[in-house]
């Protein structure tokens, strides 16, 4: 499998993490480089939370920024470590997002704020705020008259495509659209921009805008509930994805419909390979990723992904490129790419309770299971964790495991480092940046095969966090589980855990939460906590 890094740095174990390159400009991707064609799968997750809108990676590769509607801001994603380091705050529901060409500048469009907001990236802080727009939803990044630099915005309930001096926000421009203007793609090389409008009971309507004039040029028919517009690289035809219609409309350069062709599954975006001879396809209502020809709309490859897939964008990878897919139900990015997929297991079906959580952890290589005869291999999601596989799964999902065993010092007389790669190196690496402790004694020790309980998984989830750059803060208040007491010395770190959403505690027939602290916890759910963990990694830019 490929990695985001090189050996000498920590990354997560063997996972599909690497990101070298992606190219940008301007806040309008371009797609890495393609090579010969071989079908797509899930080999790798980031966990961002929320609910991701769209996806738009730096310029140098080194970040993807998310936003996250029902959070409320914009995730910046450390294509490293796979981790969120920082969240911008954007009240009222981020949604399209542009960069200047250097990376230095982040545009964040919020929807129910009516606004866009500017923020400096390297010192974190907001710069300005557009205020007074129709509900914006897409932001592009342009070079309008005399090659002048312009913010183009569509207003959704505005029904208007607006051109914003990037600087002052002043408005330089508009232009009417149909009804519920969405996405926009950029064609820099004809100087023009498409805009595509949701539009009513009769249809959407794709507009091509002269970025010379800052005028239409000619509008068309798509179908029922169009969403996305994209451009192929090689012939300038466009796709609109119909998302309401379940149809893909082909439009020429000239605004001539090509083909019209059936997508059941809610086509939701879309985007093409480099060489234009793929185009993928996120159906949302069906949890799929399908590639097609664009030219005979053969299906080629259909991938399972998350929850609710929608935006897409490519990110280069060390063997190939890598198509990330924004999972709107269930708060991750899939990374698709060319290799062996990652299995399943054979007892956490689509539909158990803990399937997406065990599968993205499995995902970064962060769990495995019990091989079976037959070539299978079962997680036993509901068996006991012991300590040793905690601390494995914590350091190798956030990042902070390295492959080079470190012998020098044993913290615990009960892990030796004759046991070698595991569990010695993993609960060395655990021990080293605090997440373990261990029990006091004369040597001490660790008891890694002893069954974890749901109040250790607690209190080494949360100094996880810590170790991870991303503490997790705690509100005082009184204790949210029946059986924690107010005086509990846990309370601090039990009430951190539950304010970031890593714990819910377990309803009780006389209507209280427990959080039953010495009970095992079980393999599936330490791996929704662990998962809900990363979701929560980032804290708030001021």
């Amino acid at each position: 499998m490929q990695s985001f890094a090189s050996k000498d740095r920590r990354t997560p174990v063997p996972v599909v993490l690497a990101l070298a390159v992606a190219l940008a400009v301007a806040g309008v991707l371009v797609a890495a480089p393609h090579r010969a064609r071989a079908a797509l799968q899930e080999r790798g997750s980031l966990v961002v939370g929320g609910e991701p809108k769209a996806l738009l990676p730096a310029p140098d590769g080194s970040r993807l920024y998310v936003s996250d509607f029902a959070g409320e801001s914009v995730a910046e994603v450390d294509l490293t470590s796979a981790l969120v380091v920082r969240r911008f705050p954007v009240p009222g529901s981020p949604v399209g997002l542009a960069l200047t060409a250097d990376g230095s500048t982040l545009y964040a469009a919020s929807y129910f704020g009516g606004a866009v907001y500017r923020f400096d990236v390297a010192a974190g802080r907001l710069q300005a705020t557009a205020l007074g727009l129709g509900d914006p939803w897409a932001l592009a990044l342009v070079s309008g008259p005399q090659g002048r630099p312009l913010l183009a915005v569509t207003e959704h309930h505005a029904d208007a495509l607006t051109f914003l001096d990037p600087l002052t926000f002043a408005r330089v421009a508009g232009l009417p659209t149909a009804y519920y203007p969405y996405q926009i793609e950029l064609d820099d090389t004809a100087r023009r921009l498409y805009v595509e409008s949701y539009g009513g009971r009769d249809g959407g309507e794709l507009l091509a805008v002269d970025l010379e004039t800052l005028s239409p040029l000619w509008t068309r028919a798509t179908g029922q509930g169009s969403f996305d517009v994209r451009r192929s690289p090689t012939d300038g035809t466009l796709v609109v994805t119909d998302f309401v219609g379940h149809t893909l409309t082909q439009v020429s350069a000239a605004g001539a419909v090509l083909s019209v062709r059936s997508v059941p599954g809610g086509p939701k975006q879309g985007v093409f390979s480099a060489a234009g001879d793929e185009l993928y396809v996120a159906l949302q209502t069906a949890d799929l990723l399908n590639g097609y020809d664009p030219g005979s709309g053969a299906l080629r490859s259909s991938v399972p992904v998350g929850s609710l897939p929608g935006p897409l964008t490519w990110l280069s990878g060390s063997d190939g490129p890598v198509l990330a897919v924004g999972n709107q139900g269930d708060g991750t990015v899939s990374l698709l790419s060319a290799g062996e997929p990652v299995p399943e297991f054979a007892d956490v079906l689509p539909s158990h309770r803990f399937h997406r959580e065990i599968r993205v952890l499995a995902l970064r290589g962060a769990l495995d299971g019990y091989p079976q005869p037959g070539r299978t291999t079962v997680f036993r999601p509901d068996a006991p964790l012991k300590r040793a596989q905690l601390a494995k799964i914590l350091v190798a999902s956030l990042g902070l495991y390295t492959d080079q065993i470190e012998a020098a010092a044993v913290s615990f007389a009960d892990v030796p480092a004759a046991t070698g790669g595991y569990p010695f190196d993993y609960v060395q690496e655990a021990a080293r940046y605090g997440i373990v402790t261990g029990k006091a004694g004369a040597p001490p020790v660790f008891e890694p095969y002893q069954d974890v309980t749901r109040i250790q998984l607690v209190r080494m989830a949360v100094r996880a966090a810590a170790a991870a750059g991303s503490p997790l803060p705690a509100t005082p208040g009184p204790s949210p589980f029946y059986d924690i007491r107010s005086d509990d010395p846990d309370l601090p770190t039990i009430l951190a855990a539950y304010q970031a959403g890593l714990v819910a505690g377990i309803p009780g027939a006389d209507g209280h939460l427990r959080l039953q602290p010495y009970a095992a916890a079980t393999r599936g759910h330490t791996a929704r906590v662990v998962f809900n963990l990363l979701g929560a990694l980032g804290g708030t830019t001021p």
